[in-house]
Order: C-alpha cells, then sequence, then structure tokens
C-alpha cells in the first residue's frame, strides 16, 4: 500500500488535506501507515516495518489483544530499540489526534466497546501507560469543554482561543470520570490533564525553577467542583453533588 502511495504522489496531497482539515483515519495497515514504523504482519510473520509515512511521530501497533503475540511484540520491540515508542490500539479503540504542532498531539482515545484499552510504550518507562478511553456516545465531554472555556482557564480568552480550545483536555477528563468516586478525584485528574497539555508532559512542573503554564492546582479547585456536579449527575456517577 505505501509503494503504490508514493507511486503515485499521494502522500503528498494527504499531508496537504489534512493541512486543510481533512481527517485522517483508518484501522489495522490504516492505522499504521501515518506513523514512522509499526507493527506490521503484511509480508508474513508478525514483523517491526520501518518505513511508515510519518505524519505522526514514533511507532504504532494495532489489534493489541485482537492477534496472537501482538501486545507482548510491541513492547519488546520497543524495549530492545526494533521500534521507536509508540501507540497501540485495541481492536474497537481509535487513537486521537489533533494537529497542534509539526506532527500533532495524541491527547485522549476513544472505544465503541467498554473496556477498550489503549497503550502508550515508551523504551524508558518499560510498562506500558494506559491511555483512558471514552467510550463513545457519551455526551459529557461536549458539557466539560463548555465549563472549561466559560472558567477562562489560562487566561485564553484575552488571545481570543476558539470556544473548542479545550475540547481535547474534555475528552480526556470525561475519559478518566469513571474512575473517580469524590470531588478531589476530579481535582487531581484535571490539574493533571492541564499539566500533561501545556507543561509538555510535566516538565516545568517537575523543575521548580521553571513556571509552570498550567498553574497551581488550586486553580481547578471550582472547575473541578462543576465537573464533579455534573458527573453526579450523569448516569456514569455516584448521585452525589457538594
Amino acid at each position: 500500500m505505501l509503494a503504490i502511495w508514493r507511486t503515485h504522489g499521494l502522500p503528498d496531497l494527504l499531508r496537504e488535506a489534512a493541512a486543510n482539515g481533512t481527517v485522517l483515519a483508518g484501522i489495522s495497515a490504516g492505522m499504521n501507515c501515518w506513523f514512522e514504523a509499526s507493527s506490521t504482519d503484511s509480508f508474513g510473520p508478525l514483523a517491526p516495518l520501518d518505513d511508515g509515512l510519518g505524519f505522526l511521530p514514533g511507532s504504532a501497533c494495532p489489534h493489541l489483544f485482537g492477534e496472537p503475540g501482538r501486545a507482548e511484540k510491541y513492547r519488546r520491540w520497543v524495549a530492545d530499540g526494533a521500534l521507536p515508542d509508540g501507540h497501540a490500539a485495541d481492536d474497537g479503540v481509535a487513537l486521537v489526534w489533533h494537529r497542534d504542532t509539526e506532527y500533532g498531539t495524541s491527547t485522549y482515545a476513544v472505544t465503541e466497546k467498554p473496556g477498550g484499552v489503549a497503550w502508550r510504550v515508551t523504551r524508558e518507562q518499560g510498562e506500558p501507560h494506559v491511555i483512558p478511553a471514552r467510550l463513545l456516545g457519551s455526551t459529557v465531554a461536549p458539557r466539560i469543554s463548555e465549563i472549561l472555556d466559560a472558567a477562562n482557564l489560562l487566561g485564553l480568552a484575552e488571545i481570543g482561543a476558539p470556544s473548542d480550545e479545550f475540547d481535547a483536555e474534555a475528552e480526556y477528563i470525561a475519559s478518566g470520570l469513571p474512575a473517580c468516586t469524590s470531588p478531589d478525584d476530579v481535582l487531581t485528574l484535571v490539574h493533571a490533564t492541564f499539566v500533561h497539555c501545556f507543561d509538555s508532559d510535566g516538565e516545568s512542573a517537575a523543575e521548580p525553577e521553571t513556571p509552570s503554564t498550567a498553574g497551581p492546582r488550586e486553580q481547578y479547585v471550582d472547575v473541578a467542583r462543576r465537573i464533579w456536579n455534573l458527573h453526579a449527575s450523569s448516569s456514569t456517577g455516584r448521585n452525589r453533588s457538594f
């Protein structure tokens, strides 16, 4: 597929389409193609492939638990350097990327079935980081986005940020809400989400001399309270508020 696309100049057209706002998507090989490298059985036995389009950084692994050996081999190939750090998705799970940097940033996952799993796998970390996956059909995320936007977090309203500026953060928060059992859990989730998205994965937070763009945890208390009340009144909440 990649060879045929390149012969006909399709990658340049796809890159132009993405730059103009077209959503690019795919499953299996259609997931692998966007990354720099991947885990594939296109040439026979499952093997690492370092020949992707490179629209997204690192490596990809589809069918995480849907096919024998996928998860174990992917972790091993990242650990020994055969594949770069990357992302894996189970069948029925989609990783969502937003084109807000040169490559874009993976911010959340969605799933069409309860319990769907996505991973972030790095050589340094060793153990996979589970990316919370929001069950499709949830109506909570858009309402969370409205709460975040109304609170004018980080002062983005003053610079004319669009009303959907926090959609990605809202999706991530919504995916983590089912695990929250208290308002403090929501506060931790919301603050950690903003640190991850605005402080280079928390690097500035880990260095006291570097100011945090996300700001202190206390800054998110009121927002967390509103989100907790929304969660508590929803079908997935505990029917509690404060």
